[in-house]
């Protein structure tokens, strides 16, 4: 079914004496340097982690941090529950090694 409609779509269009064949790409998007920086380890768009996300932008003169940002407080709370559920998994992959096999 994907065929007829790339087929349908990639169709002969007449443009003077010229024929020209257009072309439907089919490709997931990726964004410029995404495979790039996943090959080296770093995040897919470069604002997902790292120094300049999760640290604050400012701070008080007086060397006060500032309050975090409800972005901040919300990847705060997604890597908390990533890490409870690894500790859950973790300790009943330590449970199930325990059994004895029979």
């Amino acid at each position: 079914m994907l065929r007829a409609a790339t087929l349908t779509l990639g169709s002969a269009v007449r443009c003077g004496a010229r024929s020209q064949a257009r072309a439907l790409h089919m490709s997931p998007v990726t964004a410029a340097g995404q495979k790039h920086r996943v090959s080296l380890g770093k995040s897919r768009s470069g604002n997902e982690y790292g120094t300049l996300t999760d640290l604050p932008d400012w701070s008080y003169t007086d060397g006060t941090p500032a309050p975090p940002t409800q972005a901040q407080l919300r990847r705060e709370r997604q890597q908390k529950r990533l890490l409870e559920r690894i500790a859950q998994l973790q300790a009943e992959m330590e449970v199930a090694a325990a059994r004895p096999r029979g």
